[in-house]
């Protein structure tokens, strides 16, 4: 038996047709109800809310690794790749640059 397509509430660019969530071979996409009319496809971006600490004009994503040793591996990038090459292994959180920022502290005089 298969899911009951998830529709996500978008218009396809191409056709005008429904946009809905597919799971494939490599996970899941988004794609066109008017298939085999419309092959119009699309990946799905996760988003971390997060501002790149390299360029700060783009945001971090959720990316999967496609070669070497690491294949299959999930790390998080910039968004603005190639321009940014921003990428970590770890999951960026708001509570690591607080701690970040909490590390820069400038000496007063009291503390002397």
């Amino acid at each position: 038996m298969r899911p009951e397509p998830e529709l996500i509430g978008e218009k396809c660019p191409e056709c005008g047709h429904e946009l809905i969530v597919k799971r494939g071979r490599f996970g899941e996409f988004i794609a066109c109800t008017g298939y085999p009319e419309c092959k119009y496809t699309r990946k799905i971006v996760k988003t971390t809310g997060i501002k790149c600490p390299k360029c700060g004009q783009g945001e971090l994503i959720r990316r999967k690794t496609t070669k070497g040793k690491m294949k299959g591996r999930f790390f998080y990038g910039c968004e603005r790749y190639p321009d940014c090459d921003y990428v970590s292994w770890k999951k960026p959180g708001k509570e690591g640059a607080a701690e970040e920022e909490a590390q820069v502290v400038e000496p007063n005089d009291t503390d002397m």
